[in-house]
């Protein structure tokens, strides 16, 4: 019979070969200070942990919700999320809000500013030099570099 913990835990990837089709995820360390890098997710887990907002980088730190089997199997991630869809907040008017409501709007800060970063690097710097045949190649490196930093802080931003 599988069994959930009781909490969802905060670990970090590992490795994942989406040709193999699996990875491992390894909890960070906890109150006995011992680390399980053992923890098997694999291609379903990880499509939707993609659109939950990870990019399944080594070392990317996450949510999940680990079920383990009978004694001597392998213990499963599930649910993998961004450790910023955990956010927990009152609103303002003192109202208790659903964690997700908070994190979305979290969220969209972060990637709006992410955004606005992106758009003033590409007017300021890159655009002018894509224009020009001498210096398109390493425009085009950097432009390549600010939508890849774009898109990993959208991504952290759940």
């Amino acid at each position: 019979m599988v069994e959930p913990a009781p909490d969802p835990v905060q670990a970090y990837i590992k490795w994942y070969d989406p040709k193999r089709g699996f990875g491992f995820c390894c909890l960070e360390a906890g109150p006995d200070s011992q680390r399980s890098c053992d923890i098997f997710f694999g291609t379903a887990e990880a499509e939707a942990a993609r659109e939950r907002g990870l990019l399944l980088d080594r070392g990317e730190k996450l949510l999940c919700d680990v079920f383990t089997a009978a004694e001597g199997q392998r213990s499963e991630a599930r649910a993998m999320r961004p450790v910023a869809a955990e956010c927990v907040a009152a609103s303002t008017d003192g109202r208790e809000t659903r964690p997700e409501d908070e994190c979305s709007l979290t969220s969209r800060a972060r990637c709006i500013e992410a955004l606005a970063a992106l758009t003033a690097k590409v007017r300021s710097e890159i655009a002018v030099a894509l224009c020009d045949v001498s210096t398109f190649p390493t425009a085009s490196g950097q432009l390549c570099a600010a939508l890849r930093a774009a898109w990993t802080s959208h991504a952290a931003a759940g």
